[in-house]
């Protein structure tokens, strides 16, 4: 099982990735191995890396273009696909995190998911209504109530 610890470790170095969107220097850069410096397509100067606000982490060497989608939908939010019809839901985000997320409109073996994580369901009741869902094709498949909790989802 994986440690709370973990998860906001996990959380973490997400919200750095996610820093990384706001810099200067962003995903449409080519980084230049001889020359240790990156350049903006179409041209322009080769601009010098350099760790990010004194700190050994940030900038475009620590950011990977299709793994950080990859770790926001299976990891963060829990998505990992099978090979066979089922999947599982289990996010590493820590529950104290995050009031909501939804994650939608993926395609999977031609159905249609879609997985909703959200703390409060209905303000005027009291008591913890903490609840991840996950529907199929619009009809409820599966659904918990702890977040940390790793869901086995078998396809109609």
């Amino acid at each position: 099982d994986i440690s709370e610890e973990d998860r906001k470790l996990l959380y973490h170095h997400m919200r750095q990735y996610v820093e990384l969107h706001g810099r200067r220097r962003t995903i449409g850069e080519w980084y230049l191995p001889r020359t240790g410096g990156y350049r903006m397509p179409g041209g322009g100067d080769v601009v010098q890396s350099s760790p990010a606000m004194g700190k050994g982490f940030g900038d475009v060497q620590d950011y990977f273009h299709s793994t950080f989608p990859d770790m926001l939908i299976e990891d963060l939010l829990g998505f990992q696909s099978k090979h066979k019809k089922e999947f599982t839901v289990h996010p590493l985000l820590p529950e104290d995190e995050w009031d909501y997320f939804y994650l939608g409109d993926l395609r999977y073996h031609d159905h249609e998911v879609d997985i909703l994580w959200k703390k409060d369901w209905d303000e005027s009741k009291p008591g913890n209504q903490s609840k991840l869902i996950v529907w199929i094709d619009g009809k409820r498949a599966a659904e918990s109530s702890k977040l940390t909790r790793a869901l086995q989802v078998p396809l109609p």
